[in-house]
């Protein structure tokens, strides 16, 4: 009878850590940096954390990592991070949304909003509008939820390659 209640109390501490998990102490770092308004008299958001990782597989495949973390300072801000967009290359990459989150600070305390993931959508480039007949250039476009002066947008991605190159002679010449 003790290692049913014993089981039972198992059971919900780890439904209850897993329900009161709070954010790491990196993010909590990056979301507390302090900045001089000052400096930004007619800014639009200011970053606070970015991070650019790229892996190179052995069968020359790349994967681009990005994580963008900005803070919203004022209604430009607002109107021009309600959408976040990632460019690629639609013949040989696709795109990976691995984090995005609007934050709010209440209290003291952060709040975080997921993107839904009907709001993320493929576009075309607007820049090769002409070349319809020769568009691979993509976009795609995240809405974030939620955005305010003062809130904070988390994003991270990967762009993966899916084109595979040889690896024999790189150098052009026959060998």
């Amino acid at each position: 009878m003790n290692k049913k209640y014993i089981q039972i109390f198992i059971f919900f501490l780890i439904l209850s850590t897993g329900i009161f998990a709070t954010m790491s102490e990196e993010d909590l770092k990056i979301y507390d940096k302090k900045y001089d308004e000052k400096l930004y008299p007619n800014g639009s958001a200011v970053t606070l954390f970015q991070e650019d990782k790229i892996k190179i597989n052995g069968d020359m495949t790349k994967e681009y990592y990005r994580r963008d973390v900005q803070k919203i300072v004022s209604y430009k801000g607002k109107k021009g991070y309600s959408e976040y967009k990632i460019y690629f290359n639609g013949k040989y990459e696709s795109v990976e949304i691995v984090k995005a989150v609007t934050i709010n600070q209440k209290d003291g305390k952060y709040e975080e909003i997921p993107v839904d993931k009907n709001s993320i959508r493929v576009l075309d480039d607007p820049s090769e509008e002409g070349f319809m007949e020769y568009l691979v250039h993509k976009m795609e476009v995240v809405a974030i939820p939620a955005v305010d002066e003062g809130n904070i947008i988390d994003i991270t991605y990967k762009i993966k390659s899916k084109k595979k190159k040889k690896t024999g002679n790189l150098s052009g010449l026959p060998t």
